[in-house]
């Protein structure tokens, strides 16, 4: 995921008209049910969930992830922790611990930067929804894997439902962050495309395929996209788990040729 340079007092002001804005309903149909799990879970996808988490409730995600590079060698990253909090009126805070990386390749390891962000569901039908979340990531993580400056992102989150058992969402998001201190903490802004379809098998089996990209994936680059396909499955009314696996399509994106990830969430 990538991240933006957020203007505080802005942001600020933007962030509570929405809190108190009665946009949205106390309950949002196409994030409930009993399978509401599946909808409200945030991963596997590279986009977020268009729904936030139920009031007075929290989740817990995380994963694992086998990469290989381009060129040479494989590396790992895991926990990818994120835990998500309810709030009334279809608001949510989020935060994510940093992320372990190894590498057959020097710099061998080291952990990825931590950020807090929140979510909050715009407008919605009996079809369709329409989110905005945002992430600000302070300067954290290693020299080698973390941020050296402040980053963020906004991501604007559109769904559709065709049907009981298929669904199309799309994410828009601009980016601003800086690169890690070994390789010279310098910023750069993205625009961040992405979106994906579901397909429902089952009341507990969902497929998913998914092409995501960025504008510019670093200092000096260009454009990169991947596409990534996985499923999940709702082990439990409050449980989930997921394999999926990526490939590389253009760019340097994420610097992997291609992956394979596994994990799960747990609502509480």
């Amino acid at each position: 995921m990538s991240y933006y340079k957020v203007k505080t007092q802005g942001c600020f002001l933007f962030l509570m008209i929405i809190v108190f804005s009665n946009s949205a309903a106390e309950s949002v149909s196409l994030c409930g049910g009993p399978q509401a799990m599946l909808a409200v879970v945030d991963r596997p996808t590279i986009a977020d969930s268009p729904c936030t988490v139920g009031v007075g409730h929290a989740i817990f995600e995380g994963g694992f992830q086998l990469q290989k590079q381009i060129g040479s060698g494989h590396s790992q990253q895991f926990p990818s922790m994120v835990f998500r909090v309810g709030l009334p009126k279809e608001n949510e805070l989020f935060a994510f611990l940093p992320n372990y990386f190894h590498q057959s390749e020097a710099p061998s390891s080291g952990l990825g930067p931590t950020g807090i962000g929140y979510k909050h569901i715009l407008h919605y039908t009996e079809k369709w929804l329409l989110t905005f979340d945002t992430l600000v990531t302070p300067p954290s993580g290693s020299v080698n894997y973390g941020s050296q400056g402040l980053g963020g992102i906004v991501n604007a989150i559109y769904n559709y439902n065709f049907s009981d058992s298929l669904s199309f969402t799309c994410q828009l998001g601009y980016s601003s962050q800086t690169e890690s201190e070994l390789s010279g903490g310098h910023r750069f802004a993205s625009l961040n495309p992405d979106a994906f379809l579901t397909w429902s098998l089952s009341d507990k089996l969902q497929l998913f395929g998914e092409v995501y990209g960025q504008s510019k994936t670093g200092v000096g680059q260009g454009s990169g996209y991947a596409t990534q396909f996985g499923l999940v499955y709702l082990l439990a009314k409050n449980m989930t788990v997921d394999v999926e696996v990526g490939k590389r399509l253009s760019g340097l994106i994420g610097n992997f040729e291609n992956y394979l990830g596994a994990g799960m969430a747990v609502q509480f």
